[in-house]
Order: structure tokens, then sequence, then C-alpha cells
């Protein structure tokens, strides 16, 4: 199953925890005073690169804020704490910081309008699965998770009903009578078997987007004669949607409804600080202002994680900026990986199956067709921004997303896109 990572604003799934202390100095609300707070998140990495960048913004969007961003190393009170983990398979009960209680619940913190607003964007049955005896400790948000298909999102469900899920290949959907027995078998309302099926399979393993998940634009990579062509329009990927299509109407998937989070990282408060509260609201902050995200993603002015799921590219010119953290480069199929000189060291595992991709050494310059790559972008984005609202809109509206990709001038970026692309590989073969 490719993994990958959507670099969107919607696409986060950061698990915070506060940490901070039952005092009354921390039942003030300081919100509207004019100082600034200092706020110390320890990270597992060294993130100190950004901190004057995250910090310019924070003042020019008029946060009361500033971080200091420290590493495990230094051993320093903190305000947030990342102490990652994988949830899915390790329970909260298990974190030592949350059983040694030295981080505080923050069920009365979701009460607050920030809270409230970022509450909204998950499921209640997902926060549900994050609680701890019964109280919430985690800031959750959608997305930072490579996306992942949950067959049976309980094994104990696989297991009663002799349903093997690991042996199954991607083509979930020739599975549908196994995935019955559990829907049937359980007897509840909306009770669902499958998730992530569209984010996972909207791409087929065999093809790799030419510029990013933003562009629907794609070559197969086991054809022989390799030009670009529109992912809707390929013979596989409308297979997937039809499969998809049939488990939704089915009612055993549903992308409204998320039944597992793979892989999240935790952020916590720790319980010496005093200013829980304003660590909250940074959290929330971070995960819903568009341009806070673009700073501590990217910790570069005028780089933006929107632009191309590898790389951004200053359309029109051949400006590339890698991804500057630890999410950037989830593909060894992306170029910017293929062209890491330090990939095998970086990549071990990955590269133990990697396939360099046909792309390899190419880079898309699109200088005669600019308005139409702002054009798809934004009809990507639309239907992107959409998935708050309504979840299942990409796979129900194939039809009219096709056409609007159409409209924006598609054909024109295939067409320059295959013209480049033969250009150098004409001249590779010169060499």
């Amino acid at each position: 199953m490719k993994k990958y990572l959507l670099l969107g604003l919607l696409s986060f799934t950061f698990i915070g925890l506060l940490i901070g202390c039952d005092s009354n100095k921390d039942d003030k609300d300081t919100s509207d005073k004019k100082e600034i707070k200092t706020i110390t998140w320890q990270t597992r990495r060294d993130l100190s690169d950004y901190q004057d960048y995250f910090n310019q913004i924070l003042k020019e969007k008029g946060y009361p804020y500033q971080v200091e961003f420290r590493t495990k190393e230094e051993n320093k009170k903190v305000d947030i704490l990342d102490i990652g983990s994988n949830l899915w398979k390790k329970t909260y009960n298990d974190i030592k910081p949350i059983v040694d209680k030295k981080v505080i619940p923050l069920d009365s913190y979701f009460q607050t309008k920030e809270g409230k607003k970022l509450k909204a964007t998950l499921p209640q049955n997902v926060w549900d699965a994050y609680k701890v005896n019964g109280k919430q400790y985690g800031v959750l948000s959608t997305g930072y998770a490579p996306f992942q298909t949950a067959y049976i999102w309980d094994k104990t469900l696989a297991d009663k009903y002799q349903i093997h899920p690991e042996t199954w290949t991607e083509e979930i959907w020739k599975y549908k009578e196994d995935l019955e027995k559990v829907y049937n078998g359980e007897n509840k309302n909306n009770f669902l078997t499958t998730a992530y099926l569209w984010e996972t399979l909207s791409c087929p393993l065999e093809y790799t987007y030419v510029l990013g998940h933003c562009y629907p634009l794609v070559i197969n990579e086991k054809e022989d004669l390799t030009t670009a062509q529109f992912l809707y329009d390929s013979e596989k990927y409308r297979e997937n949607v039809k499969g998809i299509s049939s488990l939704y109407n089915a009612g055993l998937y549903s992308s409204e409804q998320e039944t597992a989070l793979d892989n999240p990282k935790i952020f916590l408060e720790a319980s010496s600080t005093f200013v829980s509260k304003d660590a909250f609201r940074l959290l929330c902050a971070v995960y819903t202002d568009k341009d806070l995200t673009n700073a501590i993603l990217w910790g570069e002015k005028n780089v933006h994680f929107n632009v191309n799921g590898n790389f951004a590219v200053e359309l029109g010119t051949k400006n590339r900026n890698a991804i500057n953290n630890h999410l950037g480069n989830p593909l060894i199929g992306y170029t910017e990986v293929g062209q890491d000189p330090n990939r095998e060291t970086l990549y071990p595992e990955r590269m133990k199956n990697a396939t360099p991709s046909k792309l390899l050494g190419f880079n898309f310059i699109g200088k005669n067709c600019t308005t139409e790559l702002e054009n798809i972008f934004q009809v990507w984005y639309k239907d992107y921004s959409a998935l708050v609202t309504n979840p299942a809109n990409s796979l129900l509206e194939q039809g009219n997303l096709r056409q609007q990709y159409k409209n924006a001038g598609i054909d024109k970026v295939i067409a320059e896109w295959n013209r480049e692309f033969q250009e150098w590989r004409e001249t590779q073969k010169a060499r």
C-alpha cells in the first residue's frame, strides 16, 4: 500500500496534549493582555532554525505568543512536549506522562471558543477513541499522518468472524461479502468496517503524480511509453471509484466517519507550567491558521506546502524548495528523493523495495501554462477544502470534478508536460 502525506491545511493529524497546572494562576484568562507570552515547545528534532520565522508570523498575525523550540537533550522545563507514539498500536493508557499525571485533562478547554472550533473538525467517535479514563487529553486535528486502509478497525472482529484482512489485496471491494459478515453480524446502526479507502486508493500503485497531489496528472511507471495522463481518465482509477462506491452505497465504508488513526504525533504540555491555556490556544491556532501551518511546516518565507506534495515550485520558474522538515520526501518515487545522494542512508527500508521513478531528474517548468496550473490547483483546493463539510464529495462528484478540471485547462497542461518531458528525454539520450 502506497502511503503518502498529503500536505495541505486540513491534512493535519497532530495529537496535542496540554501540560498544565491546576493552579488558580492558570485559571486567569490572559489572552487579552498585551504582553507576549513565551511558550517552550520540546520537539524530537531541532527546530531552532524555524523559530525566528515562526515567531515573526505569530507577531504579524497578532498572536500574543512567541515560541522557543527545545530538544529533549536540553532537559529544560517545557510547555508543549512532543513525546511521539503510535497510538493505534499503543493506547493512551500506556503512555507514561499521562499515567504519572504530568499532563492535565482538557475537557474544560474544549468548552472555549477555540476548543469548540477545533473539536468540530473531527467526529466525536474519534475524540472518544483517545480518551483516558473517560477524560480528554489529546488535541487532535485531521491529517499529518500517512493515509492507510483500516480494513477491520477492531482485530477482535476480524478474529470473531474469521476474516483476515492482512491477506487481502488493495481491491478491498472484492471482499465485500466478508465485510458484510461483520456488518450484519454486529447489527449496529452506522457500523463501519472500512476507513481511509478514498484517500489511499485514489491513485493506483503503478501511477506516480507528476506534479504532486494537488494536480491529478500521472504517469504509469509500468508502461514503456511514458506520457502524462489525466488520472480521472485512467481505467484503473475508474475501477477503484466503482469499487469504493459499491462499499459506500452498502454502508460498509464512509469517509464521513473514520474508525482509526495511524501514527499520529503527540504533543503534551508539562504540568510545571502556568500557561497551559495559552499553550492550548497556540496549538489550536497552529491547527487552524494556514499561515502558522506553513510557518511550522516549512520554516521559510514564501514557501508553501499546498503547491506540491514533494517540493514547492514557483510556477513558471525553476525555483524548487525541498520540504524542510522530517515530513518531507515520503515517497521514493518522487524525484526529490531520487536525487538525494544520501537516500540509501536516509531511507534504507524504503530503498530496499524502491524502483527509481521514470521522472528522476526531470523538472517541469510549465511557463506556457501558468494560468492553467493555477486554475487546476484552485479546483483541487476547493474540493479538498470541502472535505470538512462533505468528506465524500470527491467520491460522489466524480463527473462534476472531471469537468471542472477539463474547464480549468488540464489538457493543455498535459500536452505541455509531455512536450517538455520528451525534449528532456532526448537530451538525456544524446549524452
